[in-house]
């Protein structure tokens, strides 16, 4: 499973973490992206979910054989976006990239 297929599925809150440092850790309530922010994100959209608990998602940033470069960039990634569907973004770019009820 990916991040786009969990966030299609997602029903809950949910703790995100990452599978290298465990520093991710900011919450997920469900939030949608609008396709420009589908586009945005496109690239940690594509990166696996390792595991789901109860109430905790791991994402998989550290993939075995990836040079540490990559695997910190992966980690950047995700949270940028774990981040900005949180409201940790300029308001112009939230209002882009997340869904308005």
């Amino acid at each position: 499973m990916t991040i786009k297929d969990f966030m299609a599925v997602c029903s809950g809150d949910f703790d995100v973490y990452d599978n290298y440092t465990e520093e991710l850790g900011i919450a997920y309530c469900g939030e949608r992206l609008t396709p420009e922010g589908e586009r945005h994100f496109e690239e940690v959209l594509q990166m696996p979910v390792v595991e789901i608990t109860n109430d905790t998602v791991t994402i998989g940033v550290d993939i075995k054989g990836l040079p540490e470069a990559k695997v910190e960039k992966r980690l950047r990634l995700a949270k940028d976006l774990f981040e900005s569907i949180a409201g940790y973004c300029s308001a112009d770019d939230y209002d882009i990239w997340v869904e308005q009820d």
